[in-house]
């Protein structure tokens, strides 16, 4: 009997011990799971479009629709659809050379908005890889380039006093027809 005792006593600390390993194996995967969940899953919001590069093979991906995504470790690059660029503060401003010598800081906003064809947004991906780059090296540099070229078509007088609106009105012409 003593013996049969000692067996039941031995079955008991195995078994529990069985729980309290399940129990702390639970708990460090569940730690595990947390930390690691922002690269599991991804969620893409309205009013964005995700690159997604696939980790290990490479591939790319367009996501357009809101929605949470399996990330799986990869690389995600999101770009807003739609976006204002603003040359509105003191050293934001555009320096201008008007057709008569003289100079001024040109201030304002423009309201853009990037395709969402897949294969338009993986050409913008792959030319610029990030969405600051977009900003910098597309937005930012045609806006500049446009309104310095703009500028030498009028004369300061003329900007200031009588043709304004054609100014505004051919620096939309020429973003927009790039």
């Amino acid at each position: 009997m003593s013996r049969l005792k000692t067996v039941k006593q031995t079955e008991k600390r195995k078994s529990h011990m069985s729980r309290q390993f399940l129990l702390i194996a639970g708990v460090i995967a569940l730690i595990i799971s947390v930390m690691f969940a922002s690269q599991i899953f991804e969620t893409n919001d309205a009013g964005y479009v995700q690159v997604k590069q696939t980790a290990g093979t490479g591939t790319m991906s367009v996501r357009t629709t809101p929605g949470v995504y399996a990330q799986m470790f990869s690389n995600i690059y999101t770009y807003k659809i739609s976006d204002t660029y603003d040359f509105n503060s003191s050293g934001n401003g555009i320096n201008v050379r008007f057709n008569d010598s003289s100079t001024a800081e040109v201030f304002g906003s423009i309201k853009y908005r990037l395709p969402v064809g897949e294969e338009k947004v993986l050409q913008i991906h792959q030319d610029f890889r990030s969405y600051e780059s977009v900003q910098d090296q597309l937005i930012r540099a045609v806006v500049e380039a446009v309104v310095i070229q703009t500028a030498t078509m009028f004369s300061s007088e003329e900007i200031y006093s009588t043709r304004r609106s054609d100014f505004v009105d051919l620096i939309n012409q020429q973003i927009k027809a790039g």
